[in-house]
């Protein structure tokens, strides 16, 4: 998936979409993006979605989410979004081997989600 998607550095939603477009022709598949805040991800409901995050270009290198978690400002990346918590959050499955699983809160996802969601719909909807 990684050469359909073109990821340099960081998979950008582009190049997610153009993978995922690759993958899916000739399938009863079919890519849809959504363009949504982090509150609408979280009310959605509509079942497991790809998200685009990564922090801002201009945020603090210094900030917890480097220093702790390892996060480059401007370098996108790819998590799924599995469902939506109790308590408001996320549980995000993370293809990077070190992340596996994690549950994310809404201050958290507020942060890193860059507004843009893929997910599979059947053809023709």
């Amino acid at each position: 998936m990684a050469a359909l998607c073109l990821t340099r550095h960081g998979t950008n939603w582009q190049g997610l979409y153009r993978g995922l477009k690759l993958k899916t022709a000739n399938t009863p598949w079919d890519v849809q993006v959504c363009r949504l805040d982090s509150d609408a991800v979280l009310r959605g409901g509509a079942g497991p979605m790809i998200l685009s995050v990564g922090l801002e270009r201009c945020a603090r290198a210094d900030g917890d989410f480097t220093r702790e978690f390892g996060w480059v400002p401007g370098v996108s990346h790819s998590v799924v979004l599995e469902r939506v918590t109790r308590a408001g959050g996320a549980v995000i499955a993370d293809p990077s081997s070190e992340m596996c699983r994690e549950q994310w809160s809404r201050d958290m996802l507020a942060t890193l989600y860059r507004g843009y969601a893929i997910r599979l719909v059947p053809r023709g909807l």
